[in-house]
């Protein structure tokens, strides 16, 4: 008896770690992040040579989702975070995607980053999308997995920055900086890899 109760137990343990281990990013109302207004600066920022503005994201909570008598039940275990310039500072070049979470090209070009996710040694990609998205960016990363690749962070517009980048032509726009975060190169409409890979270290 005592061993079949010992057995139980270590299965539901086995259970209860491995749903920790599974947390999904998790939108409720809260999640939307309150976009700063625009700080008045009429750099333009989309010209070559132009530095990467001062931005802030905000990512979307983790936790667990289940249903319990037909009632969904989602719990925050990892709450949202700031993604801000300090956080991608490094010696390599840096992506940034503007996309939107309901684009099919940008569901496209993603799932083709993370296919050669490989290549990024040392560079960083960094996707935004605006902060009314929040409710289908759950679904999107969900769909995509991100949070799964270290070196591709992903968050909500809380800083006017898609407002300051954005040519407002085709989406996805991916726009890279160098190693001082300047304005070196900008994609509208998706890239190939082969377009891409002479940019990424």
């Amino acid at each position: 008896m005592l061993r079949k109760l010992l057995i139980i137990t270590c299965l539901f343990a086995g259970v209860k770690t491995y749903a920790q281990d599974n947390l999904v990013p998790i939108y409720l109302p809260d999640s939307k992040p309150i976009e700063v207004v625009d700080d008045g600066d009429k750099s333009n920022f989309t010209n070559m040579g132009s530095p990467l503005p001062k931005f802030k994201l905000v990512t979307l909570p983790q936790g667990t989702s289940n249903t319990e008598n037909g009632t969904a039940v989602r719990k925050i275990t990892i709450p949202s975070k700031n993604i801000i310039n300090d956080n991608v500072k490094n010696d390599a070049n840096l992506l940034v995607m503007v996309f939107n979470p309901t684009c099919g090209h940008c569901e496209d070009q993603t799932d083709t980053l993370e296919k050669y996710i490989y290549l990024f040694k040392k560079s960083n990609m960094v996707m935004v999308c605006a902060p009314t998205m929040g409710p289908y960016l759950e679904q999107f990363e969900k769909d995509h997995q991100t949070s799964q690749f270290p070196t591709l962070q992903i968050g909500m517009d809380a800083s006017a920055l898609i407002r300051k980048i954005f040519l407002y032509t085709n989406l996805p726009q991916i726009n890279i900086y160098n190693k001082d975060r300047k304005l070196i190169k900008t994609f509208t409409g998706g890239a190939v890899i082969d377009s891409l890979r002479g940019y990424i270290q």
